[in-house]
């Protein structure tokens, strides 16, 4: 039986915006348009390839339509590792727009509205860290996900990737299987943190995750994107001691490239912005061979 063919009467629409490229098709979901190749599953779902000479589709072997699929914008002036996250991505079900031009990456966002990002840091003309920043500063952005995949490599890099609001960092060269996995966990994370969480008044402090707010008193308090996530998380389950490796769990997540380390440091900075007196803090305790808690036992 010869191979399909992604012919016109089956597509609905390819396009490419500068360095922009947003491939999909409405006739037959199930087809992901992309360019050069057809790829169809055989009869025991092994992948044939074969020449068409304008289009790529995949053709997943099972899929559920009912499904919602998750949207994810990758941000990389790689062509290679973009070409490879783009096809492992589309692959495992997912809708994929690529940006190459890190000067796009803001408008693309806005007109995409992905549910992860996926950002090298090192790019032509703007340093992505920045872009990261950009996202994390604004508000209408804080449900969308975020992971670096960089050549940058050093703890130092990934430490300050974190900081500045991702959820996840993985060192290139990668593995196309490790990236789709994190990307599940960070999404699985995402849809955890938008089930209505509570804000909590606790003393002065207030924490509003709908608003992304920390206040004391009337006093706004400036947090990043991970201090804000630890701040909510303890506060959250006020009184609950939890150990410095169940927190790496619960609010970086089990695929993680940090130590135990991070979480003393989070927690100082927090400190540093919230308590009256950092070195005799009353809203995050230390509990010494333990971890941390938000307020006392007895609150």
């Amino acid at each position: 039986m010869p191979p399909r063919t992604a012919s016109a009467d089956r597509v609905t629409h390819v396009r490419t915006i500068c360095d922009v490229r947003v491939t999909h098709s409405t006739v037959f979901p199930e087809f992901t348009i992309v360019t050069d190749r057809l790829w169809q599953t055989g009869s025991r779902g092994d992948r044939v390839s074969g020449r068409t000479g304008s289009a790529r589709a995949t053709i997943p072997v099972t899929r559920s339509r009912s499904r919602t699929v998750a949207k994810i914008l990758i941000v990389d002036d790689d062509r290679e590792s973009l070409r490879l996250l783009d096809d492992g991505l589309q692959r495992d079900g997912f809708t994929v727009s690529s940006v190459t031009d890190p000067r796009l990456a803001m408008a693309e966002l806005r007109r995409f509205r992905p549910d992860l990002i996926i950002l090298e840091v090192v790019l032509r003309g703007i340093d992505g860290l920045e872009i990261c920043r950009q996202v994390r500063r604004h508000r209408e952005f804080d449900p969308i996900g975020m992971i670096i995949v960089s050549g940058l490599t050093s703890e130092t890099d990934r430490v300050v990737g974190l900081e500045i609001g991702a959820d996840d960092y993985i060192a290139k060269p990668f593995s196309v299987r490790e990236v789709l996995a994190r990307s599940r966990a960070v999404l699985r994370r995402r849809d955890r943190w938008r089930n209505d969480p509570p804000t909590v008044e606790w003393d002065q402090l207030t924490v509003d995750p709908h608003k992304h707010m920390v206040r004391s008193g009337r006093r706004k308090i400036e947090l990043s994107a991970l201090e804000f996530r630890l701040l909510q998380f303890l506060a959250s389950h006020r009184s609950q001691v939890f150990s410095r490796d169940q927190l790496l769990d619960r609010v970086w997540g089990t695929e993680r490239s940090v130590t135990p380390r991070n979480v003393d440091v989070c927690v100082r900075r927090i400190r540093e912005k919230i308590e009256p007196v950092p070195d005799n803090p009353r809203y995050i305790q230390t509990i010494h061979g333990v971890g941390y808690r938000f307020g006392g036992a007895t609150d």
